[in-house]
């Protein structure tokens, strides 16, 4: 206790007596002593002031988890572990079926897909193409006019896209053989699909239609959808289970957008 305060005490209690001027300086004391332990080291707190909110918090990094590398399989390996069969559904006059759809690839052809179980799938080659056609066999029997066949030729057998063309087209061609009326699509607004580089679409009495001619990794080729026109619903609903699984082997990306 300071000499200041213990001559105020003493002015103030002056004419008191011994023991009361001693209770006084007792009291004082104890109250300087609370005051000087509660002040931190550092000097003075000014009023208002938060000692918690001035210490600095030392915040911890979070910890980044380790990043995962992504594993990318090649087309090979893709095409390995793709089931032999997978079950699906597709509409017939509007009414859901369910069917078993096969894997179909082939070491000659660049591209692999599936087909229903109620089709048949016959490859071919020659020294100008290779190919499959995949043939309806409702019931157990099989109807060669009611197919989806895929054609490639040989990249060194037709070079240029008019040979390709004549092929389908020409005096000798496909659609000319087959003698019936045909029409052709070519401009970009009459495609239906953006792979193609010409649609055509046949009929006659007894069948009806369409080839879709395109061109992949140098080696043009053509899709032909053929069938019976009693065929029509079944066999259009199969034949797009079949391209819309069409997927390129190199690639790994689907024929269908």
């Amino acid at each position: 206790m300071t000499t200041r305060h213990a001559a105020r005490v003493q002015s103030i209690y002056k004419g008191h007596s011994p023991w009361t001027l001693a209770l006084a300086l007792l009291a004082l004391v104890l109250m300087l002593t609370v005051t000087a332990c509660g002040r931190p080291a550092g000097g003075p707190i000014d009023a208002g002031e938060s000692p918690a909110e001035d210490m600095p918090v030392e915040e911890m990094p979070a910890e980044e988890p380790a990043p995962v590398e992504s594993v990318e399989k090649t087309p090979a390996e893709t095409l390995a572990a793709l089931p032999q069969t997978i079950e699906t559904v597709f509409l017939i006059e509007g009414m859901e079926e369910s069917v078993v759809i096969h894997l179909f690839r082939e070491a000659a052809l660049p591209f692999h897909t599936y087909y229903p179980e109620d089709m048949l799938a016959e490859t071919a080659a020659s020294g100008e193409a290779d190919g499959v056609r995949f043939i309806t066999n409702y019931g157990g029997n099989p109807n060669p006019e009611a197919y989806v066949a895929v054609t490639f030729y040989h990249a060194d057998a037709v070079v240029t896209s008019e040979d390709f063309f004549d092929l389908l087209t020409g005096d000798n061609g496909l659609l000319e053989s087959r003698e019936v009326e045909w029409v052709e699509k070519k401009l970009p607004e009459e495609l239906m699909y953006d792979w193609t580089l010409r649609e055509y679409f046949f009929m006659d009495d007894a069948y009806t239609g369409a080839i879709y001619a395109g061109q992949h990794d140098g080696r043009f080729f053509h899709i032909d959808i053929h069938y019976p026109w009693e065929y029509g619903d079944g066999l259009e609903a199969r034949a797009h289970v079949i391209l819309e699984n069409f997927t390129w082997t190199d690639t790994g990306q689907s024929l269908m957008p």
